[in-house]
């Protein structure tokens, strides 16, 4: 993926992705392509964009880590990244 840096347009992919859907108290959309990538919002074909309504508290954790990895390892804007799955077992997708 790409890292985009402009919050404005991390917003608008953000509801591109997520829409106009309002999730239950203490739940939120979860993105992916990220919001915070070029490949999220329409960065990404219609088909290929995926959301899911997660627990708010998890969404806002995973989102400060990944905030947290990109300052720390000076992720900029247009760098490349990759991301990997972890499963809830702790391994990884490959």
């Amino acid at each position: 993926m790409t890292r985009l840096a402009d919050q404005a347009a991390i917003d608008n992919n953000r509801a591109i992705s997520c829409g106009s859907a309002t999730p239950p108290t203490g739940q939120s959309c979860d993105e992916y392509p990220l919001a915070s990538s070029y490949q999220g919002g329409n960065g990404a074909a219609a088909n290929d964009r995926y959301t899911r309504v997660v627990p708010l508290s998890a969404n806002n954790s995973q989102g400060g880590l990944t905030s947290a990895y990109d300052d720390y390892y000076r992720v900029l804007d247009t760098d490349l990244f990759f991301v990997q799955a972890v499963l809830a077992d702790g391994s990884t997708a490959w």
